[in-house]
């Protein structure tokens, strides 16, 4: 399961739709969970979105959309945007998975109609709120739909996906020491060959591909803010070959640690 400190307890409210309009908003906000579906659309600006291990760069106009139980967070940026959160009962028992990203012209106008019915606050509004969020979710739906499920498919998906998210959030935790698929399915009490299933399953990369990846991220934000030696930084974030950390660096990023270095003005070895 999703770790319970991480989990956001959406108050009860008589209006059952949860809307955040935000200005100027620093878009960097903790990693948590809910069995809430969320809709975060950008007006204007840019931020970056963290949604299990995947990481969206949005702009103006983009929609999206976290499903029930995804361990989300915000990684910075500055917007104007509007965060739609919807209970589950709204779905009326269905088990709906949405498509991440979605640019729309439809969607968008109906989240501009949702935006300045807010902005107005009458109880008249506040019942046209509730019919928009209706057609938002009847046009998700119908266009963005990954996969539909029902209660026992359900129950298993995302029994997946919390343990992936469990192993995830170990990764986070850990990256900077040795970490195997062995060591993983362990601490997860899988089989690690049915461990590396789940994982390439939900995340679309293999266990070593996604640490490699988180490795090389934090290596390029202390090659960039600090004046760590390369071999330093090797080591300090899980590699203890320099010479193959360097080669998993050009492989990801596209240029080798010295040139992420050499380019904030910073030379050392």
């Amino acid at each position: 399961m999703n770790d319970i400190s991480l989990y956001e307890k959406i108050p009860l409210q008589q209006f059952p739709i949860r809307i955040l309009v935000r200005k100027e908003y620093k878009f960097d906000f903790p990693p948590h969970w809910h069995e809430h579906t969320e809709i975060h659309y950008l007006f204007k600006g840019t931020c970056c979105l963290k949604c299990n291990e995947d990481r969206f760069d949005l702009s103006a106009n983009d929609c999206a959309i976290i499903n029930p139980n995804e361990l989300h967070e915000g990684a910075g940026g500055l917007c104007d945007s509007i965060c739609i959160i919807i209970p589950p009962s709204f779905f009326e028992q269905n088990h709906i998975i949405f498509q991440k990203i979605v640019q729309d012209e439809y969607v968008s106008e109906i989240v501009n109609n949702i935006y300045e019915r807010y902005c107005s606050g009458s109880a008249v509004d506040l019942i046209e709120i509730k019919g928009y969020s209706y057609l938002l979710l009847s046009h998700l739906i119908k266009k963005y739909t990954i996969r539909s499920l029902n209660d026992t498919v359900y129950s298993k998906y995302f029994n997946k996906l919390n343990k992936v998210n469990d192993a995830i959030r170990f990764i986070s935790e850990n990256y900077d020491k040795p970490l195997s698929t062995k060591s993983l399915a362990e601490n997860m009490h899988l089989s690690e060959g049915y461990f590396c299933q789940i994982f390439k399953e939900v995340t679309g990369k293999t266990t070593m591909e996604y640490i490699n990846h988180l490795r090389i991220d934090k290596a390029e934000k202390l090659l960039r803010k600090t004046d760590i030696s390369i071999s330093e930084i090797a080591f300090c974030c899980g590699f203890d070959d320099a010479n193959y950390f360097s080669r998993t660096y050009k492989k990801i990023k596209g240029e080798t640690p010295h040139s992420s270095r050499v380019s904030r003005g910073t030379t050392k070895e």
